[in-house]
């Protein structure tokens, strides 16, 4: 494999004896921080101190953005304002982006945080910014920067519009239940790329806007309609049911996007400027006289224009043909501030605007030659972005002692209770301690979200005071760059007070609060406590309730996330879980043997610092790591390289997809789409199959799940997996013999097994009454496959009375090897017969279960030897009724969103049919001559695809790949050409244009299966008899 060099500040893994080599180059992006650090004021630490011990001036924001749409550049606006980094660099710098792999993409990977003080309305507030990723591959690091906070700066780029991750940070929020504000930015762009008038960029605002409330709306009432089910649903009275949606009523205003309201920000952070309404009915109402202030704030948006005699704001400016006011008196200001300084350069224009708006230009801005410094320097001293945003969000996001009871109680319900009712009196009575961030009298409960890793010289004070010095990231020949990294918990204490050396207790996560169930809690010493201030991180002793957190010394007790507390009582809170999946992944091994241990140490660490990544052990011995993404991919290959497993050179296989298997109806048509006839047809007969020592017969069927059984089991797989695989019954060992996790479990149990009868009822008739026959769901982790009894005369419990003991004891001896025929369906569902792959969708029944020699076990015939037999035939048996149903793979999809220009959308559509992608929808977005095309994109054939489409389309389209689905791929593995015209049209060898066949052959090449193929047909006639010259 070829060897790949990875620098890192810079670094060169060295050739012959791995030692690492000081480059004398200092990057050239770090440059700048230098820069912009020398000689600034900052704002005092003690400050910030003193603040965090007051909640209701705490603001907890988690920036959230699609890619590209400028939240990273927002975000230096507003640390410049603490003087961290200069006015001047603020957009450019991207302070937050740490990594040196965000610096030379210009994306965000990893979240980061940082406090702020912001003084509005003469007092002074602390706010904990944290920049979260806007790529779909780090959407794990969205969810733990989400979960800690109260609020979200939604920031949308008003020529791209509301888009797939706009959706998805937008569903997060809902679900973590935060108070969201808008930032409509970029709208630069409409002026000048765009070219649109002041009335056309007003249009484009308020179609924007009416995207982001439209999903706003979707999602309101989606939790409507799931609180009234729930209510409906539970068996309590009606005083209990009120308790278990405390919020109350909601009031639906206040979740919309409003500008009149305050939550709408309109920006441009490349030129520093932002304002809401209030901001501009301010300044006209200082001019007009004549308007109330708050009456002009409210007629700034909609369909509203100023009545010449009046001079009052009217209704009807659409139907009168006039500007709406918000074209006219904000938009036009704007679009001539642009044309004086930027499109046209009229100098005696842009003097005018100056005089007019008051704003005086120090001689050294207006002899700058980049007429864009000059319009950030006009525009920064007129309605500066920073100051406008952060007075949106102390005035709009919630402090951090007054979050909403919905918040509070699904953040206690994380762990093992699903209900706030169903939590242990203990449990419930800390809610008002959250609720209020109580710090006296209360017990500390600390949620980690994820693991940080980092450098342990930049932990050290010596080190850190270094910083601020030219120094500063400038790593010296006597300091190996594969430095020990020291991971720390990135948390928020939610009650209490943490203080360095303070004793807390890991709560597990199948608490519900009730510390007699058996599990033992670990203690753990908290260790050296930090802020973390962007790229730097600043010790304190203590920390108070509302506030986040890194804490050292705890790794060795957490993976990935963890519930800390000084009481017992306490439940695991708020369960993280990313809404894109792990796919793709890769075996990794060490050139050399004895740098395994480094690799496998390397792993760990991995997994510890990303909450998206899995790695593991596979039974073969290989050493697979599993990403989200193919950059999420590359940047975990990078993490390895350069922090976790440095020194050591790494072999990294393909790209590997898993597949699945299943069974399909038998189709009508062949591949040539020739209708079948009934004589070639597979017969849908049993299969009878018998063990070797022919003392017991089994005859098996498979069938294909309907559809929707199996996404009734896919949204229950959580409950499903508290089934043990080894006795087919719940794992009671987590739960009390006596208390509410065993009567919310056999709840959950009934509610899935009265909507499996209501769908098996909407199935054809053989389906009726299937879900009382239930054998067991296989395999473990992924139960899309069910073992049905339709043996008649063997009575056995179903696998729903598993919470229960055997209330109906079999009449039969075979009753003891019930297990043994669980066993092998096990064992048959995790490796179909095509590749190996698990199998999905499938329903086996055994139809008939024989005692052929009763004599011979009635005499004390071993019990162990039937066992073994049993399930090697019942697993072989399976194999056979697969096979003798129409087979096919099932493929993991993404779903792709592509935004294009008219001009390469034909080469757009090429290259999605050239990999197996089928569009869905295409639609012209108005007014930005842009397209958006959605496909179904093969996981598998997803590599590249972003590279080639990039070369394609020239750089005019831009993808967004996010796993969505599993899919049956619709072509037959096994089909041959068996007519003439079949051997004509495709030739002998079908290899070439079965892609189903590719795949399943692939598979088994990698997992050294043998591959049914001729590599030479015919050789005489392949070889090359004549010498060319």
């Amino acid at each position: 494999m070829k060897r790949h060099s990875f620098a890192v500040g810079v670094v060169l893994i060295g050739e012959k004896n791995n030692s690492l080599h000081q480059a004398p180059v200092l990057l050239d992006y770090l440059k700048p921080i230098l820069q912009a650090r020398v000689s600034r004021h900052f704002v005092s630490m003690e400050k910030r101190y003193r603040l965090q011990s007051k909640p209701e001036f705490i603001r907890n924001v988690c920036i959230m953005a699609h890619v590209d749409h400028g939240k990273t550049s927002l975000a230096d606006l507003l640390i410049a304002t603490n003087g961290i980094i200069s006015d001047r660099m603020a957009g450019k710098l991207r302070y937050m982006d740490s990594r040196i792999e965000e610096q030379e993409r210009g994306i965000t990977m990893k979240s980061s945080a940082i406090s702020l003080i912001f003084e509005n309305k003469g007092k002074s507030f602390l706010i904990n910014l944290v920049d979260s990723p806007g790529h779909a591959d780090f959407s794990g690091e969205v969810s733990a920067a989400a979960v800690l906070c109260d609020g979200v700066i939604l920031v949308i780029d008003v020529v791209e519009g509301v888009c797939p991750q706009t959706i998805a940070n937008l569903r997060l929020a809902w679900k973590e239940d935060l108070q969201l504000c808008l930032v409509l930015n970029k709208i630069d762009r409409l002026f000048t790329e765009m070219k649109m008038t002041p009335l056309e960029a007003y249009n484009r605002l308020v179609q924007v806007l009416e995207q982001a409330n439209a999903v706003t709306g979707e999602l309101f009432v989606s939790r409507e309609l799931e609180d009234y089910e729930r209510l409906s649903s539970s068996s309590v009275d009606a005083n209990n049911s009120g308790n278990g949606n405390s919020s109350g009523a909601p009031d639906e205003e206040k979740h919309y996007f409003v500008p009149s309201s305050g939550n709408v920000a309109f920006a441009s952070a490349l030129d520093n400027w932002a304002f809401r309404l209030s901001d501009f009915a301010e300044l006209w109402a200082k001019r007009l006289t004549c308007i109330d202030e708050q009456k002009l704030c409210n007629a700034l948006w909609g369909d509203f224009y100023l009545d010449a005699k009046s001079k009052q704001p009217v209704h009807g400016a659409s139907e009168k043909g006039k500007e709406p006011l918000f074209a006219s008196m904000v938009l036009r200001n704007l679009a001539s501030v642009y044309d004086a300084f930027l499109i046209s350069g009229d100098a005696d224009k842009a003097m005018k605007i100056l005089k007019s708006l008051q704003i005086s230009i120090q001689g050294a801005e207006v002899s700058r030659s980049d007429p864009r410094q000059k319009l950030q320097s006009v525009f920064g001293s007129w309605i500066p972005a920073a100051s406008a945003v952060l007075r949106m969000v102390c005035d709009q996001l919630p402090p951090a002692g007054k979050l909403s009871q919905r918040r509070i109680e699904r953040l206690l319900c994380g762990g093992s209770a699903s209900s706030f009712r169903l939590l242990s009196p203990a449990a419930q009575a800390l809610k008002p301690f959250i609720m209020n961030c109580t710090v006296a009298d209360a017990p500390t409960i600390v949620f980690v979200s994820k693991m940080v890793p980092v450098e342990s010289r930049l932990l050290d004070a010596s080190i850190r005071k270094q910083a601020t010095e030219m120094h500063y990231f400038i790593p010296d020949e006597s300091t190996p760059c594969s430095a020990n990294y020291v991971f720390v918990a990135f948390a928020r204490v939610f009650t209490g007070k943490l203080v360095k050396g303070q004793k807390l207790y890991v709560i597990p996560s199948s608490s519900n609060g009730t510390h007699a169930n058996g599990v033992e809690a670990q203690e753990v010493t908290i260790g050296d406590l930090f802020i973390m201030m962007g790229r730097e991180y600043e010790p304190v002793e203590s920390v108070c309730a509302g506030n986040l957190v890194c804490v050292a010394g705890v790794e060795k007790h957490i993976l990935k996330s963890a519930t800390l507390s000084t009481s017992l009582d306490c439940p695991s809170l708020c369960s993280l879980k990313a809404y894109a999946e792990p796919i793709v992944r890769v075996s990794v091994e060490p050139q050399q043997a004895s740098d395994l241990p480094t690799l496998i140490s390397g792993l760990k660490l991995l997994s510890l610092a990303d909450p998206c990544v899995k790695a593991f052990v596979e039974d073969t011995g290989e050493h697979v790591l599993v990403t989200v993404g193919e950059m999420h991919l590359q940047r975990c290959l990078d993490d390895l390289h350069r922090r976790f497993a440095a020194g050591i050179d790494l072999k990294v296989s393909a790209p590997i997809v898993p597949f699945a298997e299943t069974i399909i109806p038998p189709p009508e048509v062949d591949l040539a789409n020739e209708i079948i006839l009934p004589t070639q047809k597979p017969k849908r007969s049993s299969i009878v199959v018998r063990t070797t020592s022919q003392s017991y017969e089994f005859k098996l069927k498979a069938l294909p799940l309907p559809l929707e059984i199996q996404q009734i089991i896919e949204r229950n797989q959580d409950l499903l997996n508290m089934i043990d695989p080894c006795t087919n019954r719940l794992k009671v060992s987590s739960f009390p013999s006596e208390g509410t996790d065993v009567c919310q479990v056999r709840h959950r149990f009934s509610l899935l097994l009265n909507e499996l009868k209501e769908a098996f009822m909407r199935q054809d008739s053989m389906w009726h009454g299937i879900e009382e026959k239930v054998w067991a769901f296989g395999p473990k982790k992924a139960s899309l496959n069910m073992l049905i009894n339709a043996v008649e005369d063997y009575n056995r419990p179903s696998v729903f009375d598993i919470l229960c003991e055997d209330s109906v004891q079999a009449e039969y001896k075979l009753r003891q090897y019930d297990q043994s025929l669980v066993t092998g369906f096990h064992l048959r569902c995790r490796a179909g017969p095509m590749c190996d792959e698990p199998i999905r969708g499938v329903a086996f029944f055994v139809e008939d279960w024989n005692d052929l020699n009763p004599e011979a076990t009635s005499h004390g015939e071993s019990c162990d030897a039937h066992i073994g037999q049993i399930i090697n035939s019942v697993k072989d048996g399976l194999r056979l009724a697969f096979e003798a149903q129409p087979q096919r793979l099932v493929m993991p999809m993404y779903t792709c969103t592509i935004q294009a220009t008219g001009e390469v959308l034909g080469k757009v559509h090429a290259v999605l049919n050239r990999r197996g992608g089928k569009v869905f929808r295409e639609e012209l977005k108005d007014s930005i001559n842009l397209f958006e095309v959605c496909a179904s994109l093969p996981v598998v054939e997803s590599f590249g695809f972003a590279e080639e489409l990039r070369k394609r389309a020239s750089g005019l389209a831009w993808p967004q790949l996010v796993f969505s689905h599993w899919e049956i791929f619709p072509v037959d593995p096994f089909w041959v050409p068996t007519t003439e015209e079949e051997v004509v049209h495709y030739g002998e060898m079908v290899d070439n244009v079965n892609l189903a066949k590719k795949y399943v052959n692939a598979v088994r090449r990698r997992k050294g299966l043998p591959v049914k193929e001729k590599l030479v047909l015919h050789a005489e006639k392949q070889r090359t008899l004549a010498r060319k010259v």
